[in-house]
């Protein structure tokens, strides 16, 4: 009965020290987060699977939102986040540069089919 009770307290926002507003704010970032993570499977699927120049593209914007965003909070964060964000946007920006490397653009060309014609062996490069 005491772990019911408690399940409703958390929410509802009635914990001792947590205001209703704290936990819609908890609840809205926990949203933002499970759909930007939603959204970055997305693209890696339609990049990887279905070899969409679309989902490419938008998956640079994305990333340059990304370097933009640390850029216009640079002041206001630890140094800790920072380490992380640099971490992370980096690991990005690898990756879109790689999307763009003489490999990907044949498999984007191939529409994601692996075709060995001009003598490359693709499967071996996406093994």
């Amino acid at each position: 009965m005491l772990d019911l009770v408690y399940h409703r307290d958390l929410l509802t926002g009635e914990i001792e020290g947590i205001e209703g507003w704290e936990m819609e704010f908890a609840l809205i970032l926990g949203g933002a987060v499970i759909i930007g993570f939603g959204l970055q499977i997305l693209l890696w699927y339609f990049i990887a699977y279905r070899a969409s120049v679309k989902a490419k593209w938008i998956y640079l914007v994305f990333c340059a939102l990304g370097l933009s965003g640390i850029a216009s909070t640079w002041a206001e964060l630890l140094i800790s986040d920072v380490i992380f964000l640099v971490a992370t946007q980096s690991m990005a920006l690898g990756s879109v540069i790689l999307l763009f490397q003489a490999d990907a653009r044949k498999w984007f060309e191939a529409k994601g089919l692996l075709d060995d014609s001009d003598g490359t062996d693709l499967k071996d490069v996406f093994r």
